[in-house]
């Protein structure tokens, strides 16, 4: 793994002091799911429900000035 990301979204606030977390995207809550087979979309339906589980997946961050 090149780089591992890091644990609090607002590490990169502390790096620019213009820099706010706009919004947290969880891949777990996306309507795109739905088309993941039927176990997957088990599984994503229960890791959904923990903000905290959804964010040990893929999580997709925007930042804004």
């Amino acid at each position: 793994m090149k780089h591992p990301g890091f644990d609090d979204p607002h590490e990169p606030e502390r790096w620019a002091s213009k820099l706010h977390l706009d919004q947290e995207i969880f891949l777990t809550r996306t309507p795109e799911v739905a088309q993941l087979p039927a176990a997957t979309r088990l599984a994503n339906r229960l890791i959904a429900k923990s903000t905290y589980l959804s964010r040990r997946g893929t999580v997709v961050l925007r930042y804004r000035f």
